[in-house]
């Protein structure tokens, strides 16, 4: 599975700042800009600090937009560290502020489902991961192999088995072949449930 790209963003920190806004005031403004330069030079420490002594002052947060920039620097700085289990809330915010493009909304559905698996938080991962597949955000087959799993590693025996027959049955309906992977998580799955017949009958997909 993927990580985020370049940038979960889709946009740099420069991008970010760039757009004049009179809903900020000046100290922030100040503030929020300290933060963009010491991360844009590299030295995230000294710009996550800027971050959250902006955070603390009590007009940024009557001005929606000057959060909009807060949590995006936030999402790039906490990206280029690695620190993905605090990017993830901050991403989630992003998606619901006014400033977030119909293109953002889908990258970041999609990385937040890809953030949450890796973190080992399956149920945050199959709701970002299905709302990415029903709404055609992500249609490579990445993530219903994430969706697949996640079900499973979340001890979701039924459900396994229940998303996989789908993709199976719709490979089929294609003229394709089902995939192993989709095949052996039925069958693990049947296994786990003791369900003989259900084992038997992935068994025979799994020959077929």
């Amino acid at each position: 599975l993927l990580v985020c790209g370049a940038s979960v963003l889709g946009a740099t920190p420069a991008h970010a700042a760039a757009k004049p806004s009179q809903k900020m005031s000046r100290p922030v403004a100040l503030k929020l800009q300290a933060a963009q330069k010491a991360i844009q030079k590299g030295d995230y420490a000294t710009g996550l600090s800027d971050l959250q002594q902006a955070e603390g002052m009590k007009d940024l947060h009557s001005s929606p937009y000057a959060e909009h920039i807060l949590n995006q620097l936030y999402v790039f700085a906490y990206e280029k560290t690695n620190a993905y289990a605090k990017l993830a809330p901050r991403l989630e915010a992003l998606l619901g502020d006014a400033w977030v493009t119909p293109q953002q909304t889908r990258q970041f559905t999609v990385a937040l489902a890809q953030i949450y698996y890796q973190l080992h938080n399956y149920p945050k991962a199959l709701e970002y991961g299905n709302e990415a597949l029903q709404k055609g955000y992500a249609t490579d087959g990445q993530m219903a192999t994430l969706v697949g799993q996640a079900y499973y590693l979340q001890g979701n025996w039924k459900q396994t088995i229940a998303f996989e027959q789908g993709l199976i049955k719709g490979a089929i309906k294609a003229g394709q072949k089902p995939t192993k992977q989709s095949l052996q998580l039925v069958q693990s799955s049947c296994m786990k449930l003791h369900d003989q017949n259900c084992l038997l009958n992935s068994l025979e997909q799994l020959v077929g």
